[in-house]
């Protein structure tokens, strides 16, 4: 089951829900998006940055509108 990482949503994949997307490959933006998901964490009492894996996700929730844009846009 896929769950978003961004630190404190609890949203899941769940009864075929679309709106998952993984990490930037580009690493300026994957390095955006984690920032922009409380990229922190505390493991063992100390501090540390989040570094998504391959199974990493986040939701739909966490994008503005402006970050999609429509295939009929831009195709007439």
């Amino acid at each position: 089951m896929v769950q978003c990482v961004a630190f404190g949503c609890k949203e899941r994949e769940e009864n075929g829900k679309k709106g998952f997307f993984r990490f930037a490959k580009d690493d300026v933006t994957c390095k955006k998006w984690i920032k922009a998901v409380n990229s922190r964490r505390v493991i063992d009492g100390r501090l540390v940055d989040f570094k998504p894996s391959k199974a990493s996700r986040l939701c739909l929730k966490h994008f503005d509108d402006s970050c999609f844009f429509s295939s009929s846009k831009c195709y007439g």
